[in-house]
């Protein structure tokens, strides 16, 4: 396999160290906009309302990470009465190892939170998307997760571990477009979280470039997913 991965349980104080908080791998050379001081302040909270996980470093430096946590607390559209949810994974290899090992690094993390959950939870729900390399479909049923529903190129995914537990659902829309019927002007609602540097980056982005365009004619509205 090549490689030697060290893996540590999350806490409050070592979240600041994984590769997507600020100052971390995943942000390094790259010309983020926006204010990502919320990051770790998400990340805390969320640890405080049941998150956990693992970090993983090769080394003394901090290259992926993976979370989960209860589903009545857990900020996702999943309702899994007495279930884990699979929040986020990630891994940046190194020069070394290259793009090919990538994968295969990011299942074994994802089976060390599964092995962690199983004892406590009847089962555990993540959104697996039909992408090569973020949250991939083949690689959560390779770890043995379903499809239990399916939108496009969005999978809800299962994974049970007591026999006779009640699969996982997505919740109903409750969010409501605006409607500028006849105004004549284009509507933006843009969902966006702290949990996430792209997303923090996205954000500022997109408000931008409305700005350089013509906001008098652009309804732009910003919906702050954060929690529960």
């Amino acid at each position: 396999m090549g490689y030697c991965v060290q893996c540590s349980r999350l806490t409050e104080e070592s979240i600041d160290r994984i590769n997507c908080a600020p100052g971390g791998l995943e942000l390094e050379g790259r010309d983020f906009q926006g204010d990502h001081s919320g990051v770790l302040d998400w990340h805390r909270r969320m640890m405080r309302c049941g998150m956990t996980g693992f970090s993983f470093r090769w080394g003394e430096t901090v290259r992926g990470f993976v979370q989960y946590m209860p589903e009545e607390s857990a900020p996702s559209p999943i309702i899994a009465p007495g279930s884990a949810i699979l929040l986020c994974f990630h891994y940046n290899v190194t020069p070394e190892q290259g793009e090919g090992e990538h994968l295969e690094i990011e299942r074994m993390m994802v089976q060390t939170a599964i092995e962690d959950a199983r004892p406590r939870f009847d089962g555990m729900a993540a959104v697996g998307w039909d992408h090569v390399i973020h949250f991939p479909v083949t690689l959560l049923e390779e770890l043995g997760f379903r499809a239990v529903d399916r939108e496009e190129e969005m999978a809800l995914m299962w994974l049970p571990f007591r026999e006779g537990a009640s699969g996982p659902s997505i919740a109903p829309q409750t969010f409501e477009p605006l409607d500028l019927t006849g105004e004549g002007r284009l509507a933006v609602d843009l969902s966006w979280s702290h949990r996430c540097p792209y997303d923090v980056h996205h954000r500022a982005r997109i408000a931008r470039i409305i700005r350089e365009i013509d906001s008098d004619r652009i309804a732009y509205r910003e919906v702050l997913m954060d929690t529960r």
